[in-house]
């Protein structure tokens, strides 16, 4: 009895592990499938602030290192654009370019959530990966204090991901017409 006890956990142990792998890989093929593509796609963006919430929709383009997000709505700053490349933040309407500077140094910009989401899927630290039969997901560490939970269907393509700083989400991001070009 004890045999067949002992036996049940240790293949209970090594199927949860090897299911682990699996993920891992899953998720390190998904990566290496973006490395030096164009990524396109369309977010729904929510900062939840302290006091208040607001929401944005905008057309995110990654070319190489610089990401360009292009808000859509509201219609009131729909053509805004803003360029991140490393650390430097441009906003660009029509013929106004203003450089971009957090109001609050530890504040999460809503408007480098595209980039964000996208360096913690090509250069982040897997902190855990989980996949289903309808998901998979992965938890990224970013920086210092930043982790990044993305969210794929079952075909894999991104559909949801969370930007936290700390214990806080601050970033949420519904994606959409998620795409890959050479």
């Amino acid at each position: 009895m004890r045999r067949t006890i002992w036996f049940a956990l240790m293949t209970a142990l090594l199927l949860t592990g090897c299911g682990r792998a699996g993920e891992e890989e899953d998720f390190a093929r998904f990566r290496e499938g973006l490395e030096g593509k164009e990524i396109r796609f369309t977010a729904e963006i929510t900062s939840q602030g302290e006091a208040d919430t607001v929401t944005f929709t905008g057309d995110v383009v990654r070319t190489g290192e610089e990401t360009v997000l292009t808000v859509r709505s509201p219609e009131t700053i729909r053509g805004v654009s803003v360029t991140m490349k490393g650390a430097d933040r441009t906003l660009i309407y029509e013929d106004l370019v203003l450089a971009l500077t957090p109001l609050r140094p530890d504040a999460l910009a809503p408007c480098a959530a595209g980039h964000l989401l996208l360096e913690a899927v090509l250069r982040g630290h897997i902190l855990w990966t989980q996949g289903g039969e309808d998901h998979h997901a992965a938890a990224l560490f970013l920086s210092e204090d930043e982790t990044v939970t993305l969210r794929r269907d079952a075909a894999g393509t991104p559909v949801y991901a969370e930007i936290a700083r700390g214990e806080r989400t601050e970033l949420i991001l519904r994606l959409s017409n998620w795409q890959i070009k050479e």
